[in-house]
């Protein structure tokens, strides 16, 4: 954590930081002296409608989000509504709840389609249109250093969740 503490605050001084809405914009220079936004921050972006919160109970979302053990994420695979998510994290729900991305939204009762525990995969649909699925990558693309990143928002808010990065090691 000190080390990547230390790398992002250097990276800032070098690099510049432009202010959003009510948060900071990472920006990098690119070999032409211009600023560029960071590709983590254009990823988040751009994936964030796709991510939504997962709960038992309308007032589980109302929970700090950090503190709230019980709600899961999941992410939206097509526009009718499917979702995946984690199956340990829902297999004990009685009502299974979505919140889709965004303050103005309430909870929508989910049915469980079908799971693999092994996996621990859920696959949940709610009735909704029109929604934002994410777009998958080809795997055998994939190489040893390609980055990573892992974005996740059990309580479904607009930019309330966890973002992180790491690297594919083999």
């Amino acid at each position: 954590g000190t080390v990547s503490a230390n790398y992002f605050v250097n990276r800032l001084n070098e690099s510049g930081a432009i202010k959003g809405n009510s948060q900071t914009i990472i920006v990098e220079k690119n070999e032409g002296n211009s600023l560029e936004t960071n590709f983590v921050y254009s990823t988040v972006q751009s994936v964030a409608p796709s991510v939504v919160g997962i709960g038992e109970s309308e007032e589980s979302f109302l929970l700090n989000p950090l503190e709230n053990k019980k709600n899961v994420s999941g992410f939206i695979i097509r526009t009718d509504g499917y979702i995946v998510t984690n199956y340990h994290g829902i297999k004990d729900y009685e009502k299974i709840l979505v919140k889709l991305s965004g303050e103005a939204s309430n909870p929508i009762e989910a049915e469980l389609k079908g799971y693999d525990e092994d996996s621990d995969i859920a696959i949940i649909k709610i009735n909704a249109n029109n929604l934002m699925p994410v777009s998958f990558g080809e795997i055998s693309s994939m190489k040893p250093g390609d980055t990573v990143i892992a974005i996740s928002n059990n309580s479904g808010e607009l930019y309330v969740g966890t973002v992180t990065t790491g690297i594919v090691s083999s």
